[in-house]
């Protein structure tokens, strides 16, 4: 049965259980009823929407109330908790009004909802530029941004999350052409970050091409601020860059080619291309993990672990957590690959939460041989970016099974062994 459109949203980010802070807004009795919009209606309906009673909070009370409302909302909606990561879009896009250092609204963000609130942010920035200066991103412009996190050394998370934000808001501003947001993350002068960035912009691309009238948190027009229906626009005039200014046309996606955009573009982007392709596969052929599982295979060889890597987050969002289906799901990869699938499915489970225990009990499950041990380099990677303290790395890694520890601390760069990593070792994820 054909899953309904918005399920992509489910395939790339589906919720993080992990909550806001607690305030007074977190109290509410967890009762459909007692959600209201200005206006005095119920949530639900066309004039009074879930993305309009957040962001009547988060005028009201800030980012901490609008992401606490969005955790009370989520634990009744299902539809809203499948759209999570998107409504906490919508809080960051409209938490940022441009008069203030980004750094300053990204530090009341969390990492709630796979970081939604941060990454919205950095769309808002990139509205901001355009409406004000209007043309392309600079050089500049984009090295300055994620500076703070960069000079930084205990914020590395905060960094991914701040060049990872920037790849969405380069699709905005650049009207949702995907070469053109490529050039943009081009413009990034550090390799890590730039592949952060090509994520998002990877990710974007993706959500606006499958769910272009569902997805919260994206809307065209940034003019319109009308919270009572939940009309609240973050996209105004979007132009392309000055540079570019009649691009080629480049559809986002092909129903009829698997393996498109990632074959045709440059080699530069095509690691983060595949990272997220599967999402694409699974939303044209209604969900097929094991179809999907067989388009991987038909890669070019050198990206083939990349993409089973990619259809283990997938998995992670489609069996909604579920540690024994994914196992079943990854089984569908041919054997030289299926580490890579628990590899993307673990790193998910600490992407939704920040939490690398999270991904360690999963590990735990598997029998022992290459899945295991790739799942506990991929808990180390993880840690790496979570954690900059050699100190708090080796800590971390101390927790898992004591025959694995060796393993995580190679993946964390613990260990002078590091060359034996493969070489998308500590490659941002999405």
């Amino acid at each position: 049965m054909k899953m309904p459109a918005r399920a992509l949203l489910l395939a790339l980010f589906l919720l993080a259980s992990a909550g806001s802070e607690a305030t007074a807004q977190a109290d509410v009795a967890r009762n459909p009823e007692t959600f209201r919009c200005e206006n005095g209606q119920r949530i639900g309906g066309t004039d009074c929407t879930a993305e309009g009673y957040l962001l009547n909070v988060l005028d009201e009370e800030g980012i901490d109330s609008a992401l606490a409302a969005l955790d009370a909302l989520v634990a009744v909606d299902e539809d809203i908790a499948r759209d999570a990561h998107g409504y906490a879009h919508a809080i960051g896009i409209n938490a940022y009004g441009g008069d203030e250092p980004v750094s300053s609204v990204f530090s009341r963000c969390t990492p709630a909802y796979q970081s939604g609130c941060y990454h919205g942010v950095i769309q808002a920035f990139f509205s901001r530029h355009e409406q004000a200066a209007g043309g392309g991103p600079t050089g500049d412009m984009v090295n300055a941004l994620c500076r703070e996190y960069r000079e930084n050394l205990e914020a590395r998370w905060l960094l991914f999350q701040c060049a990872h934000g920037m790849g969405h808001g380069l699709v905005a501003l650049a009207d949702k052409h995907l070469p053109t947001s490529l050039q943009g993350c081009d413009l990034v002068e550090y390799a890590w970050e730039r592949e952060a960035c090509y994520g998002g912009v990877f990710m974007e691309n993706i959500v606006h091409a499958t769910t272009p009238n569902e997805a919260v948190g994206r809307p065209e027009d940034m003019a319109s601020h009308d919270h009572s229906g939940g009309g609240h626009h973050a996209h105004a005039g979007h132009t392309m860059p000055a540079a570019t200014a009649a691009p080629s046309e480049f559809p986002p996606l092909k129903a009829d080619d698997p393996l498109y955009p990632c074959n045709v573009l440059e080699e530069r982007y095509l690691i983060s291309c595949y990272q997220m392709q599967t999402s694409a596969i699974l939303y044209f052929n209604d969900y097929d993990i094991a179809a999907a599982s067989r388009a991987c295979a038909a890669a070019p060889r050198d990206y083939q672990p990349t993409c089973y890597q990619s259809l283990g987050r997938d998995i992670s969002s489609l069996s909604a957590q579920d540690h024994r289906k994914a196992m079943s799901d990854c089984g569908t990869a041919p054997d030289e690959f299926e580490p890579w699938c628990h590899v993307g499915y673990t790193k998910n489970l600490v992407d939704l939460t920040a939490d690398p225990n999270d991904g360690a009990a999963y590990c735990r499950l598997l029998p022992s041989g290459e899945s295991k041990r790739s799942c506990y380099i991929a808990i180390g990677e993880q840690i790496w970016v979570l954690a900059d303290s050699p100190e708090r790395r080796s800590s971390l890694c101390a927790a898992v099974e004591s025959d694995y520890i060796a393993v995580c601390r190679l993946g964390a760069g613990l260990s002078e062994e590091t060359a034996l990593l493969d070489s998308s070792a500590r490659r941002p994820t999405d």
